[in-house]
């Protein structure tokens, strides 16, 4: 993803990359920006303003910058009813302004969580990859398709017991799992963003002195969709 509004504070989609169970890319494009891009974030998304131009993606392989509702309606239809397996997805699927079911959702940053080795905090998956798997990765610039191979590893790795806890585990802890309940600013599963006594952060303008609701920015938007 890369970075739109002030300080580029607003994550937008940049690109699509989906594998498959055995790892093979289904996916692989970049995203025409809806806005104007005000930081690419090189280091951790490794997009370039001359890939987003060109749609390069290797020396022997180009790709031109797709319509960022094509690629969602793309992305929409190719996992319906399937289980996504990615690392923090609720940052995905919000930059994609899609949903998905809950039930359907695995999430490697719950990965320590749901194996029982730290129940309070989610977890990098650069972390994941070195303790659980023995990999360096993301050593410059993210790759999001090694990301989500990486991804896809850990959950074969573990997958009938990850299975297993899903359908032995209670109510409360099902609710920490899901992408609706986990504090963005400092990754605790035990409360939201907004009463977070960490950090308070405006996803819409990206200041850390108020919350969305008291936000000027919001507001004028709001008023220009009223018109």
């Amino acid at each position: 993803m890369v970075g739109a509004g002030v300080k580029g504070k607003t994550s937008m989609l940049a690109r699509v990359s989906i594998i498959n169970y055995h790892g093979e890319t289904l996916i692989d494009k970049f995203v025409k920006p809806t806005e104007e891009v005000t930081d690419y974030r090189t280091q951790f998304s490794g997009i370039t303003p001359h890939l987003l131009e060109n749609g390069e993606l290797s020396s022997n392989l180009r790709l031109i910058g797709y319509n960022f509702y094509e690629i969602r309606k793309e992305v929409k239809k190719l996992i319906r009813r399937k289980t996504v397996v990615g690392q923090s997805l609720h940052f995905d699927f919000r930059a994609l302004k899609a949903w998905h079911p809950k039930h359907l959702i695995r999430d490697t940053q719950n990965y320590n969580m749901v194996f029982g080795t730290n129940q309070k905090t989610t977890t990098s998956l650069k972390k994941l990859a070195k303790e659980v798997l023995g990999l360096d990765i993301q050593k410059g610039e993210h790759d999001s398709v090694e990301d989500a191979k990486v991804c896809m590893l850990l959950y074969r790795l573990r997958q009938n017991e990850w299975e297993k806890y899903l359908i032995n585990a209670d109510e409360d802890a099902l609710k920490k799992l899901s992408t609706g309940i986990v504090c963005y600013s400092c990754g605790s599963v035990d409360h939201i963003n907004k009463t977070c006594s960490n950090k308070t952060k405006c996803f819409e303008c990206g200041s850390l002195n108020h919350l969305k609701k008291d936000c000027n920015l919001a507001r004028r938007r709001l008023e220009v969709k009223r018109f």
